[in-house]
């Protein structure tokens, strides 16, 4: 499920005057903490943006295999030809994680590198003005 971040995105940039990149980067690098507050880590985490509508998507890059040992990385061969039948053993797929599921932590721990992510921003626009 993604997020909506289009209209809060929008007033930051009027209001802050902060580079709109920026902000998604600092969105992408909240999410990314989330995911690994939740997992334990975060070398499988992928974010992918959709600009256009203001969405952002958490997915897991998870290897196909036939028994699934570890499953933050691995994704059984029936599990994942559910969603494409055209995938086979050892390919890379992504699974998308549903943001709900992070639980209150990991959302705050999300919040809180937004936050101080756009605060170090700020000072920098400051700076250079």
């Amino acid at each position: 499920m993604p997020i909506p971040v289009a209209e809060s995105l929008k007033l930051l940039v009027n209001t802050k005057g902060i580079s709109e990149d920026l902000i998604w980067s600092a969105i992408e690098e909240g999410l990314i903490a989330a995911y690994k507050k939740k997992y334990g880590r975060s070398e499988n985490a992928v974010i992918r943006i959709d600009e256009e509508q203001g969405l952002v998507f958490v997915f897991a890059r998870k290897v196909v295999v036939d028994v699934v040992e570890d499953e933050l990385t691995q994704i059984s061969l029936d599990e994942a030809k559910e969603a494409n039948n055209e995938i086979e053993l050892e390919d890379e797929v992504l699974v998308e994680i549903n943001q709900d599921d992070f639980g209150r932590i990991a959302a705050q721990t999300a919040k809180q590198t937004i936050l101080n992510k756009i605060k170090d921003i700020e000072k920098n626009v400051i700076y250079s003005e």
